[in-house]
C-alpha cells in the first residue's frame, strides 16, 4: 500500500493579501447614510464625510459637501448599506496602502482616482499611498 501525500492547502486556497496597513488605532466605527439598493462596499472603498447629512459615503469625484475628499478607506471588513436604516462601518482613517488594492468606485476612472489620491489632503491626513504612477 502506498500513501498519497497529504496536502493540507492548496495555493488556490488563499487569496492575495491586500496592502493596507493601519496606523496604531486608526480603524474607526463610522456612520454610513442608508442607500435605496443596499450594496455592499467592499475592503479598501475610498470614503468621505457628508457635511450635509453627517454621514459617510462612497467617495465621488463629482461630489458636493466635501464627498469629493477622500477621509478613509473601508476595512478590515466590507460594510453592508441598508435600504432604510444607517449602518455602522469600520474605517481606516490613517496608514498607508497600495494604490492596486484600492476599490474604483461605480461611475468613477482610474485617472480620477489617482488624482485625489495624489492630493495633499490625503498627505495631511496621515495616509501614506504607494504604487501611484506619480506624485506631487
Amino acid at each position: 500500500m502506498t500513501l498519497d501525500a497529504n496536502e493540507l492547502f492548496k495555493s488556490t486556497t488563499y487569496a492575495a493579501k491586500l496592502r493596507f496597513y493601519p496606523a496604531p488605532q486608526a480603524i474607526k466605527p463610522r456612520k454610513f447614510k442608508n442607500v435605496a439598493l443596499g450594496p455592499t462596499l467592499a475592503v479598501g472603498t475610498p470614503v468621505a464625510y457628508d457635511t450635509s447629512t453627517n454621514n459617510w459615503v462612497v467617495w465621488a469625484q463629482a461630489g458636493i459637501n466635501e464627498t469629493n475628499l477622500i477621509k478613509g478607506f473601508v476595512w478590515p471588513d466590507p460594510i453592508v448599506l441598508h435600504a432604510t436604516n444607517e449602518m455602522i462601518g469600520n474605517v481606516m482613517i490613517m496608514g498607508s496602502l497600495h494604490r492596486a488594492d484600492v476599490v474604483l468606485p461605480v461611475g468613477e476612472t482610474s485617472g480620477n482616482l489617482d488624482t485625489a489620491l495624489q492630493d495633499k489632503i490625503i498627505k495631511e491626513q496621515g495616509f501614506i499611498v504607494e504604487g501611484l504612477p506619480k506624485t506631487r
